[in-house]
């Protein structure tokens, strides 16, 4: 189900809104534009499963688009605020007043994962430790690891 669901997705951004699928993730999808300004860029849509994030001057007309095959929650196609549990905002700098950049933040996602663990570990009457050097074994080399999971 899920794999016919993700080819009539595919099929509608590229057929019906011209997008090509990005070779090195099947899941971003992208199209030159111009802005009103006249400057060229790139559409984003960006895809995990049923969560959808439009990176455009006018996402919502995208969204609008794909709402006539899909049935999108109507506060979806506002202003982003959480992709795939992270915050999602924009940042000015202050060398570069009236400019905006798109940010992400992970900061209530680790919170709840922290608070998920605690309950977790208060029911086996354990706790988190308050201070450790580093999260994994000190000797420990990820890229190193030659588990037949990591194939």
């Amino acid at each position: 189900m899920a794999s016919s669901w993700r080819s009539f997705l595919a099929q509608v951004l590229a057929e019906d809104l011209n997008f090509t699928m990005c070779r090195a993730d099947n899941d971003i999808w992208f199209k030159p534009a111009k802005k009103a300004n006249g400057t060229s860029y790139y559409i984003y849509v960006l895809v995990c499963t049923d969560d959808i994030l439009c990176v455009a001057e006018n996402p919502k007309a995208i969204l609008d688009k794909l709402d006539q095959h899909f049935l999108l929650k109507p506060e979806s196609r506002g202003k982003p605020k959480v992709y795939l549990g992270a915050e999602i905002g924009t940042y000015v700098f202050e060398k570069q007043p009236g400019k905006s950049y798109w940010c992400m933040g992970s900061q209530a996602y680790i919170k709840e994962s922290v608070k998920n663990d605690e309950t977790h570990l208060q029911k086996q009457h354990r706790e988190l430790k308050s201070k450790v050097s580093s999260p994994l074994p000190i000797n420990y080399s990820p890229e190193l690891d030659a588990t037949p999971l990591c194939d």
